[in-house]
């Protein structure tokens, strides 16, 4: 028996649903915003594809090279300044918001390889989003350019380190308080802005009772801090005896954190498997440093990290360093999903953490630092999550999403507290308290320009790919481009979304630059890139 037919005042369906609603197969009430997205806080994120739905007939599917054209001729606009750089809030062209068109166009986001082979030849999943992938498809459009060369072909986009040595790693295993004290010293310094998993007193403390002979540590926090000492060691790197002793202690607290920290989860499981994560990283065995760093997040929620309501039964310092031990997990997290395109496991939870705080001081002591900086690389982040949900999971992406999420940027950027645009003054303070802030400020820095380059990746593919499909069709005698540097048949606004990419690029390579000059950097320290 048929249904009865609903009278059309009455009709409860709607024609189209938010995309936040399309992603999460929710019933959209298809306003502006919607009822999902405003009890979400949400509203200003609440948008709508304005691609038609084809009914009725089977739809034509396009050739690559038809695809790359139909880009071109259906972009109408774009931010055409390059993102505001932390580093250089006045010396930085500043996006701007641009009127809208009457008829939103979209992109298309290229599609990426998803097979890599690392340093064995096994097959290493990619992601369409992922760095790696990104670098690859740049080495194969030099290749079509080109011709097969040495220089191009040899280049691995994978490069890792030799596998842990296995016989006299005891020897290395020390309990000089001074030599390791300098080790908590590198540690802190170089990670203030990307990890915040404890504060400086625990592990001075950690180490006290590690270097004492009437004092013993448990199994849990020897592991954490032998990772700490491995992770610093593996940062420093001033000779042999670093990279031996690297190994030593990351052996050592990896063998008790895999035998005592999984079998009831804590948080020494949560702060050992992310050290484990980004030693890991620091070597490149990428595929390790993901499964490990799943290992600590999926300790974090089942001890409730990720719930609001579980750390409002705590105090509130307890809570402050559990939202910190979030946030962490949470940023590194995103890294993951932009280098390698695998999906976030932090994502779609209901912790507000990196809504607390206030960015507005400019005198910090150490732990508010690095409180601080955690929360700001976070905060940048964030659009990266965005920008994989609503850019990379699409075929087409609207232009008008892409604005939103520039302007967004750009207004974080600009809204950073005073002390992360100022240089640190050795002559005012310690080298080493100079060296933190200065590192602290770049992380925060590469983190922008790292969303940024993710965001408006697309484009410069778009770009490149147009200007080799023309060459290639003989369709331009100056490779394609006009003399005020713009393509004949790419446009203004798809060439200055590529532009945009390679200025964020240029600015960490002189950001980097500076540093290095400045004997500010490590020989093997972690810098989002």
């Amino acid at each position: 028996m048929p249904r009865p037919k609903v009278d059309e005042r009455t009709r409860k369906r709607i024609n189209k649903a938010c995309l936040y609603c399309q992603k999460t197969k929710q019933k959209c009430d298809g306003l502006m915003p919607c009822g999902k997205c405003a009890r979400r806080n949400q509203s200003s994120s609440c948008a709508y594809s304005p691609h038609e739905r084809s009914y009725g007939h089977r739809r034509r599917r396009q050739k690559p090279t038809e695809r790359c054209q139909t880009d071109i001729r259906h972009t109408e606009t774009i931010e055409a300044n390059a993102p505001a750089a932390t580093a250089r809030p006045s010396g930085s062209n500043q996006l701007s918001g641009t009127r809208p068109s009457m008829k939103e166009s979209e992109v298309s986001v290229p599609r990426l390889s998803q097979v890599l082979y690392d340093n064995k030849g096994q097959i290493v999943y990619l992601g369409n989003c992922a760095a790696l992938a990104f670098l690859q498809n740049i080495q194969q459009l030099i290749e079509t350019e080109t011709g097969h060369t040495a220089d191009v072909s040899n280049l691995s986009v994978v490069e890792e380190l030799p596998p842990v040595q296995d016989g006299g790693l005891d020897l290395y295993i020390t309990r000089n308080k001074e030599e390791l004290k300098g080790l908590v010293d590198v540690f802190f310094i170089s990670t203030c802005g990307i990890l915040d998993l404890f504060d400086r007193a625990h592990v001075e403390t950690l180490l006290g009772c590690w270097t004492s002979t009437l004092e013993s540590l448990d199994s849990g926090s020897s592991a954490v801090l032998c990772l700490v000492i491995a992770c610093a060691a593996q940062i420093r790197s001033a000779s042999l005896v670093d990279k031996l002793r690297a190994q030593s202690f990351y052996q050592q607290g990896r063998q008790l954190a895999l035998l005592e920290l999984t079998n009831n989860p804590t948080t020494e499981t949560i702060q050992a498997f992310t050290l484990i994560s980004i030693y890991m990283l620091g070597c490149s065995w990428r595929n390790g440093a993901s499964l490990n760093l799943g290992i600590a997040i999926s300790a974090a929620k089942s001890l409730g990290y990720h719930q609001d309501t579980t750390n409002s039964a705590y105090d509130m310092k307890e809570r402050h360093r559990r939202a910190q031990v979030w946030k962490t997990l949470h940023y590194h997290d995103l890294f993951f999903s932009a280098m390698m395109g695998r999906s976030s496991s932090t994502s779609n939870t209901d912790s507000t953490a990196v809504d607390d705080g206030d960015s507005n001081g400019e005198n910090f002591d150490d732990e508010f630092s690095q409180s601080l900086s955690m929360t700001e690389s976070l905060r940048a982040f964030l659009i990266i999550e965005r920008a994989v949900n609503k850019v990379y999971t699409k075929e087409t992406v609207s232009l008008g999403i892409l604005q939103s999420l520039t302007r967004e940027l750009q207004e974080k950027s600009v809204n950073l507290a005073k002390a992360f645009y100022t240089p640190a003054n050795a002559s005012r303070s310690s080298s080493e308290h100079a060296q933190q802030l200065n590192l602290r400020n770049a992380h925060v820095s590469c983190s922008y320009y790292f969303a940024m380059m993710l965001l408006t990746r697309p484009f410069l593919i778009t770009s490149l790919r147009a200007k080799s499909s023309m060459e290639h069709a003989g369709s331009g005698q100056s490779h394609g481009l006009s003399n005020n540097g713009v393509g004949g048949s790419i446009s203004s606004e798809i060439f200055s979304g590529a532009m945009t990419c390679i200025d964020s690029a240029t600015y960490t390579v002189q950001l980097l630059h500076e540093l290095l000059t400045a004997n500010m950097l490590f020989n093997n320290m972690p810098f989002i890139v």
